[in-house]
């Protein structure tokens, strides 16, 4: 069965991650992230990880969250493809 785990980056400071979405990552066969994510929590991601950058800058928030919503949600149903 798969399934779709949201992470929050928090403020931005790796070193407040906590050490079970580090474990969620190091498990995770895609990941999507968006402006607010500092790029060493990538780092976490296993050998073969799909990292997929959905956007999410100030000047087109409203647009990049709609194709963010619609890009985990297709993501989702169709995990096994990937």
């Amino acid at each position: 069965m798969s399934k779709l785990i949201l992470i929050g980056a928090g403020p931005g400071d790796p070193d407040l991650i906590t050490v079970k979405a580090i474990k969620k990552l190091r498990e995770a066969d895609v990941i999507l992230y968006d402006a607010l994510a500092n790029d060493e929590l990538l780092s976490y991601s296993k050998p073969g990880c799909i990292q997929q950058f959905v956007g999410n800058d100030t000047v087109a928030t409203r647009s990049a969250n709609r194709r963010s919503t619609t890009l985990y949600w297709n993501m989702h149903k169709n995990l096994n493809a990937w």
